[in-house]
């Protein structure tokens, strides 16, 4: 497209145009940051080209250049983007995009995002129902802590890396949110994913959590997980090695209601997830957590029944025992 006054190029220039003006979904692969006196920015990345446009999705072709897109306006009319391998200069976007809804930012291979750059675009897309950030990896160099405001999101899903000493440069603001899922490359930092518990969770109202995390799982989390009341889901992968006097303690937390009663006495899924250090007393331990919540949910003490509960674990693989603990596991919740 970018062959100048030759014919073909021409008639494909118009061709696109014609249909850009209608299209409703769009998906662009880029070889490279375009240049903005190119044909393929005119067409492809101006705003008055896509008036109908409601889904919109960029990314780069595979092995190929990718960077910070900027002066490109969305459509007043787009409810989806999905911005892969790029990132958008969020403060060239003006005004706001009111209509966005879902929006999923993926900007791999970027090491120049900060905190403030997250904070610019979430003021952008102030309706944002369901935001993924997908491996973000944070610039924090001389950053100050910052809070992303997104007063009307349901759903947020989070794959992050942090840099050592900026454990708490992060915090959520999320007073609607019902389901969060974060992936956390947090080595030694066990301080990120308590403070996203502490502050960032919505913890009242919140009903499906999904937290993987390098460090260890404690009472300090025990604790945090004390104010999720309503939580109905609750998936936890430990990716690096656990204590077994720890596990114990964190198992046995739900197991036993305690002088604030039950954690999460709303809880009807559990699924654990272990990669290293396998004990072989957890899954008896996980038969009687059940046994015990269960019990107290027929007896009506406040605590929901458990109706899915798995456990996995990379070196849980002898198969009468993981035959044994399954088919026991389906016992009780039948």
């Amino acid at each position: 497209m970018d062959q100048g006054d030759e014919p073909l190029a021409r008639e494909v220039f118009n061709e696109i145009r014609a249909l850009t003006r209608r299209a409703r979904v769009a998906r662009i692969e880029l070889p490279a940051l375009p240049n903005p006196g190119s044909q393929v920015w005119h067409i492809l990345l101006m705003e008055s080209q896509w008036p109908m446009l409601e889904k919109f999705t960029i990314s780069a072709i595979p092995n190929y250049e990718t960077g910070i897109l900027e002066h490109i306006p969305l459509s007043a009319s787009l409810t989806t983007l999905y911005l892969k391998d790029f990132w958008l200069e969020w403060s060239a976007v003006d005004p706001i995009v009111p209509s966005l809804r879902t929006v999923t930012l993926a900007p791999s291979h970027i090491r120049k995002i900060t905190p403030r750059h997250l904070v610019t675009a979430v003021e952008k897309m102030p309706n944002v129902e369901e935001l993924e950030l997908v491996a973000v990896e944070l610039s924090t160099r001389h950053a100050d802590p910052v809070t992303l405001l997104c007063p009307n999101l349901h759903k947020l899903r989070v794959r992050l890396k942090l840099p050592l000493g900026s454990e708490r440069i992060l915090t959520f603001r999320v007073p609607s949110l019902l389901e969060a899922k974060f992936k956390l490359m947090d080595w030694g930092r066990p301080g990120v994913a308590l403070h996203l518990l502490r502050t960032s969770l919505n913890a009242p109202a919140l009903c499906r959590l999904s937290l993987a995390t390098f460090t260890h799982i404690d009472e300090e989390w025990l604790r945090a997980l004390k104010e999720f009341r309503c939580l109905e889901e609750l998936r936890l992968k430990v990716l690096g090695k656990v204590d077994g006097q720890v596990t114990k303690e964190f198992l046995e937390g739900f197991t036993v209601a305690g002088p604030s009663g039950w954690t999460c006495p709303r809880l009807v899924c559990l699924r654990l997830k272990y990669s290293y250090s396998y004990y072989d007393w957890v899954p008896p331990a996980l038969l009687k957590l059940v046994r015990a919540r269960n019990a107290a949910a027929a007896g009506n003490a406040g605590v929901a029944r458990l109706q899915q509960v798995t456990l996995r674990w990379v070196q849980f693989d002898a198969a009468e025992r993981v035959d044994a603990f399954e088919a026991s596991l389906r016992e009780l919740l039948s």
